[in-house]
């Protein structure tokens, strides 16, 4: 335990390397900073199932920095197993995260927000999904990225930032997550939001002129999230 559990902030990487990690993006004073200690402890002490319900992306975060500073464990044993059969080949253990547990807790996340960006500082779960190849979280992060997005620009948007540290901030920009793929998907959704500020100014002219929707044109403002009069919907009905 002497290599898992060392004094605070002389955390020696495991593995045989040689430099220190660093500890200086953590807040010790943080509540968030103090639980993911315990989380993090508890797995190393064989603690199989952990709950990640209600955890916020800030937790979450500091979780896999204590998880850095250790060096990258990818396994964890069994607190009943003996010691002198860890790390031999026929120990049995478990991954070190539950992968399915943590993407479930950040979709439910952007289930309460009704979207990630409202999230407070959610560009950090770029981070997490990069460290744990969540793709579908990646997924989700780029999918509210690149409302943030300009087409000339390929840096970060500030305004996406929040309250995100300078350490934290240029870690993200290092994932270099604005690309073409991001840019062609950003041009999709503005096309589409053009597309249904059109059908709004339809709309008003249909009910200034007295015209009222046919099935077709119901069903393309069904496509582009655009709500019709309840006039409209009545006679398509």
């Amino acid at each position: 335990m002497n290599r898992i559990c060392p004094p605070w902030r002389q955390f020696e990487l495991l593995g045989g390397r040689k430099r220190m990690a660093d500890t200086n993006g953590m807040d010790f004073g943080n509540e968030r900073a103090k639980d993911a200690l315990r989380i993090v402890l508890e797995i190393v002490h064989g603690k199989e199932v952990v709950d990640y319900e209600n955890s916020s992306h800030r937790l979450l975060f500091y979780i896999l920095e204590v998880h850095a500073w250790l060096g990258h464990p990818k396994a964890t044993y069994s607190s009943g197993m003996d010691p002198k059969m860890v790390g031999t080949q026929g120990a049995q253990f478990s991954p070190f995260f539950n992968k399915d547990a943590i993407s479930g807790c950040i979709f439910d996340m952007e289930k309460k927000a009704k979207y990630l960006y409202r999230v407070k500082d959610w560009l950090l779960l770029a981070l997490v999904a990069e460290k744990l190849r969540l793709h579908d979280v990646m997924q989700l992060v780029l999918d509210n990225l690149c409302l943030f997005c300009r087409a000339d620009k390929r840096e970060l948007p500030e305004e996406a930032r929040d309250c995100i540290k300078d350490r934290d901030w240029a870690r993200i920009q290092d994932l270099r997550l604005i690309d073409k793929n991001l840019l062609n998907k950003r041009e999709f959704y503005v096309d589409k939001i053009f597309k249904g500020l059109r059908l709004l100014s339809h709309q008003v002219l249909y009910f200034d002129g007295g015209i009222l929707l046919n099935e077709k044109i119901f069903n393309t403002y069904q496509d582009y999230k655009v709500a019709a009069c309840s006039a409209s919907m009545a006679a398509v009905r």
